[in-house]
């Protein structure tokens, strides 16, 4: 069996006993399918952030139990044909931990205070001293060495002029 979680939302117009039997009657049907519940949260009336099927109100419910698959699968078919729930969910609680979720009314204690942080300013070397006069650390200036171009050596290619032979001219006989 693996624990699960769901949280309901019921119509905020239900009266007490409506919203009891409602409670007992999810409960129920977990025990029925080999489920067991461990625990029964009950939020009450809360703020919805937004309009749901004209309600602005719900309550709110939460139910942790262990259980198989077939009793989740199980529940989410009984959420999904009440008409009095509004949205519900139901989650695999492996890494929730075994608390329930604080309620939102109840006090909560003060958090604790952290000392202030300072902002560390970086160590400036400090001036070295001689005689009297102050003598400020010198920066030598770094150049990167700059690439030496080298211009291309273009070979010209060697054209062999062709000879030109002056014509003869041939004296008559």
């Amino acid at each position: 069996m693996k624990p699960y979680e769901t949280m309901f939302v019921l119509k905020s117009d239900l009266e007490e006993e409506q919203i009891n039997s409602l409670v007992e009657r999810f409960s129920q049907v977990i025990a029925t399918q080999g489920g067991t519940v461990e625990n029964v949260d009950r939020w009450g009336k809360r703020r919805l952030a937004y309009e749901v099927e004209g309600f602005h109100e719900g309550y709110y419910v939460i139910i942790r139990f262990q259980g198989g698959p077939a009793v989740a699968s199980e529940l989410d078919r009984t959420f999904r044909i009440t008409d009095s729930v509004l949205r519900q969910v139901i989650l695999r609680a492996d890494n929730i931990g075994p608390r329930v979720p604080e309620r939102r009314d109840e006090p909560k204690l003060p958090e604790p205070k952290m000392p202030e942080l300072k902002a560390r300013e970086p160590k400036l070397p400090e001036p070295r001293v001689q005689g009297t006069r102050t003598q400020e650390p010198k920066v030598q200036e770094t150049r990167m060495p700059e690439p030496e171009i080298q211009a291309a050596q273009v070979q010209e290619p060697k054209v062999q002029e062709p000879e030109i032979q002056e014509p003869t001219v041939e004296e008559p006989k």
